[in-house]
């Protein structure tokens, strides 16, 4: 190239990037080369094909990459979850890795990204397309949008750092990691990721991503709770029962520092075995009371649910709120028997899922905090052999109340009533005669070789009669004061408390069948499978109930 100026040389320039600027421009290169001599017109021209040759390279690279992303457009695609993004910045241009799984196929590859796909537009979770681009290479071609095809549904039992969920699935427990909704809502939530506890989440298991939010948080489920004042004056309980509620329950739970001295450990899971009637409710009032505990009560009819999972997400929500309380919570559960029943029976699989739950949050080897389950039962039999295991629950038997007791309830619940006279140990004890010193059965068990077996009133005696029959009574004086017809002090007398407990009595008896007689009344050892009909005494008009087989 012949010599020139530097200064000719940065003239040519501007004109060569003239001549490269566009259509309209060649014009003016020519009319600008017009003006100089050979030697700057030569060189000129030569750096001017040059450019052009270049741009006719680039043109050509152009137009492959071109026809390549139209064949990767129409190429056959792969749908698959993105699992995570990143970028390697050592090499230059830094390289995109994009970590997908196939759907169908559940295979995970490393792929790259089709130029025009932006990264930071994908999110774990999201669906993509993937092309192949040569042998054991793929590239992300197109975002299609939030993966929305979900397997199963599941309770969130725990946030665990920095950001994975442990959910409960039935009997099973899975740890996942967030995308689309769920890790929106956790960037939301920041260090009030708890929140999110209770909540139903929809997951792929195999991918292992929690992927949307639904229903309504547990947390704003209305937990009722209520602080008793019940006193042990308001309990009449058997001598071995108060007993081992003192030893079980009270004495640990007071003194705590001297039950570990001596190794001995709080009783934090009864079951209250007895009859009805005969104070387990009122007991577990009472402990509440003497511990200052918040009380929650369940029933079946109140954690029940047609929805999957709702159930012992209540269940969990009375625990989880049992453990809050800053006393300490007393979980109780009445009538379990309807519920905690033996897994493997349940048609529908509900019970077996409480039944787990319960054994879960009572295993000895987690921490709950301070938290008392009491669950109360008339057939305890009937409850999961793993609830009534010895190492895991302490059985406290309820019994019927004897004479003494049953005196001793008369005047309780006499006390709330207005009185002819002054005393009520008079009344109290006319009642006890008339249940202990009574020949009369209430019934006659008929047995399989035809004998007889009578059914004496004590049989039958509970708290819950006791006080029926002291309302009764009180009704019976009100209509008598309301008519005019008192003779002497208005208020209960003992003709009406004998009464009232007579038509009690009577009243139980007129329900007694061979299906409820075990629950009813307490019978001799060995004669509850024998019964095949239940008939009330002759001077009661013979009335028989017969077994239906």
């Amino acid at each position: 190239m012949p010599a020139v100026r530097q200064s000719q040389m940065k003239r040519i320039e501007e004109l060569v990037a003239l001549c490269a600027a566009g259509p309209g421009t060649l014009e003016q290169f020519d009319a600008a080369i017009a003006v100089l001599d050979a030697t700057e017109r030569e060189v000129a021209l030569r750096c001017a094909g040059r450019r052009l040759a270049q741009q006719e390279q680039q043109l050509g690279t152009l137009r492959e990459v071109t026809g390549a992303l139209e064949q990767l457009r129409t190429a056959t695609a792969y749908r698959a979850i993105v699992l995570g993004v990143e970028v390697e910045n050592g090499a230059q241009p830094p390289v995109p890795r994009v970590h997908v799984s196939l759907l169908g196929a559940q295979t995970r590859l490393v792929a790259g990204a089709v130029p025009g796909v932006r990264l930071d537009d994908l999110q774990v979770g999201d669906e993509v397309d993937v092309v192949q681009t040569g042998p054991q290479h793929y590239a992300v071609r197109r975002r299609v949008g939030r993966h929305v095809r979900h397997g199963r549904a599941a309770r969130i039992e725990q946030v665990i750092p920095p950001g994975l969920l442990r959910v409960q699935h039935g009997p099973e427990t899975v740890v996942l990691r967030p995308a689309g909704a769920v890790a929106a809502t956790l960037a939301e939530l920041g260090d009030d990721a708890s929140a999110i506890i209770g909540r139903l989440v929809t997951y792929d298991e195999q991918l292992g991503l929690a992927f949307e939010l639904f229903g309504d948080p547990d947390r704003q489920e209305l937990v009722l709770r209520e602080y008793p004042t019940v006193r042990q004056s308001d309990l009449v309980l058997a001598p071995r029962t108060a007993r081992l509620l003192e030893r079980l329950v009270l004495l640990p739970t007071r003194r705590p520092e001297l039950a570990r001295r001596y190794g001995v450990d709080i009783a934090r899971f009864c079951i209250f075995a007895g009859p009805p009637g005969v104070g387990k409710t009122h007991a577990g009032r009472w402990l509440a009371a003497e511990l200052g505990m918040g009380l929650f009560l369940i029933s079946g009819s109140d954690i029940a649910s047609e929805w999957y999972s709702v159930t012992e997400a209540r269940l969990r929500a009375r625990l989880a709120a049992a453990a809050k309380e800053p006393a300490g919570g007393l979980v109780f559960w009445d009538e379990a028997e309807s519920m905690l029943i033996e897994r493997g029976r349940s048609p529908v699989g509900v019970e077996d899922r409480v039944v787990a739950t319960l054994l879960a949050a009572t295993d000895g080897f987690v921490s709950r905090g301070n938290v008392l389950v009491v669950l109360t039962t008339n057939r305890p039999d009937k409850i999961d052999v793993a609830l009534r295991r010895s190492l895991r629950a302490v059985t406290i038997p309820f019994e019927r109340p004897d004479a003494r007791a049953t005196r001793a309830l008369f005047h309780l619940y006499l006390r709330e009533v207005r009185l002819a006279g002054d005393d009520a140990e008079p009344l109290a004890q006319a009642a006890t005669r008339a249940v202990f010193a009574e020949r009369e059965p209430i019934g006659l068990a008929v047995l399989r070789d035809g004998s007889r077996v009578p059914l004496p009133r004590a049989a039958a005696i509970s708290g819950a009669l006791v006080r029926a029959s002291c309302e009764e009574a009180s009704r019976r004086a009100f209509v008598r004061d309301a008519r005019g017809e008192v003779d002497g002090s208005a208020g209960v007398a003992r003709d009406d408390l004998l009464g009232a407990l007579a038509d009690e009595l009577a009243a139980i008896a007129g329900t007694l069948t061979p299906a409820n007689l075990a629950h009813a009344v307490t019978l001799p050892p060995g004669v509850a499978d024998q019964v095949v009909a239940v008939e009330q005494p002759a001077s009661a008009g013979r009335h028989q109930y017969v077994a239906d087989n």
